[in-house]
């Protein structure tokens, strides 16, 4: 975290990653812990989601918040040299719209204290990242909580088959969270149809089912890749490949046209090749996209991003 927040200040990408505000050590039974100071932020914006609508995000307000997520991993690629390896929505947090919001949760801690647990000399306090029903437009999105591993759902297909991987990795993780905000559920799931446990089989099956059988490319660079394929390249597991699920009937929230330009926009992160996929700076300027922006910061230093749905109107407007 320490790289991030030092590198370039002034790329407009800075503002849509969660940078540390400082650090310290403190001494415990077992051993030295870090401690990490961050702004306090909102929700995530799957949360967000929900308060704006029933389910799925505005698609001016999806393509507003799209526009931050790819400035900050454009940020993160290019001038930090670094994988996230755990995009996905609940690592996606809006910003508070203003100071007010924490001083009325410490009013409310005061009146009715949230619960917390007594461990010998310590008080152990509840994370929280709810602060209520929004009384004006949150502040625009950033990207937080980095990991070493990508949860089973988001896992590009190079990483299930032992294969190397980099920054393409996270754009496919990115790829497959939009139907997280557009449609309120995952793209594949995974999960077994006979057990309900998450199956590394069946997400295969799933994304074939999806955009049709891997390259031998692909295939040739795994490890793993003799557990679901033949040597001639055939899944091992073809009755799990699902029948009539398309790319096309995945979306549901848009209309025929928005939902083709969208696709050809998703198209471009879910490639099967770890190379044919755009990077967050070509995502950045693609077409569908181009008639947004984001606020950098302003003349000042201060931060001068503006609320997820006045920055979709603003630029709507343009």
């Amino acid at each position: 975290m320490k790289h991030i927040t030092a590198m370039n200040k002034s790329s407009p990408g800075r503002h849509s990653v969660r940078t540390l505000l400082d650090s310290f050590e403190i001494e415990g039974p077992h051993g030295t812990h870090i401690c990490l100071v961050y702004e306090p932020l909102r929700e995530p914006i799957r949360l967000l989601q929900r308060r704006l609508s029933k389910g799925g995000y505005p698609l001016d307000i999806f393509k507003a918040t799209l526009l931050c997520i790819l400035s900050g991993l454009d940020y993160l690629h290019s001038e930090c040299h670094i994988i996230h390896t755990d995009l996905k929505s609940e690592n996606i947090l809006v910003g508070l719209e203003n100071a007010s919001v924490l001083e009325q949760v410490a009013e409310d801690e005061i009146v009715d204290p949230s619960p917390r647990k007594i461990c010998g000399d310590r008080t152990v306090y509840l994370s929280r990242n709810d602060f209520g029903i929004p009384k004006e437009a949150p502040k625009a999105p950033k990207i937080t909580d980095f990991d070493t591993a990508t949860p089973d759902p988001y896992r590009a297909p190079e990483v299930t088959l032992g294969a190397s991987w980099t920054y393409s990795t996270d754009i496919w993780n990115l790829g497959v969270t939009l139907w997280d905000l557009l449609e309120n559920k995952p793209l594949c799931h995974g999960l077994h149809p006979r057990h309900g446990e998450y199956s590394s089989h069946v997400h295969l099956a799933q994304l074939i089912g999806l955009l049709g059988h891997p390259r031998k490319e692909l295939l040739n660079r795994g490890k793993y890749t003799d557990r679901y394929f033949e040597t001639d390249g055939e899944f091992k597991s073809k009755n799990l490949i699902p029948r009539g699920h398309t790319l096309v009937n995945s979306v549901a929230s848009l209309q025929s046209q928005d939902r083709m330009q969208f696709l050809v926009f998703a198209r471009k992160m879910l490639q099967w090749l770890p190379e044919d996929r755009k990077s967050a700076k070509e995502l950045f300027d693609d077409p569908w996209l181009r008639k947004y922006d984001i606020v950098s910061s302003t003349s000042d230093g201060k931060d001068g991003r503006e609320g997820v749905p006045q920055l979709a109107q603003k630029r709507k407007d343009k």
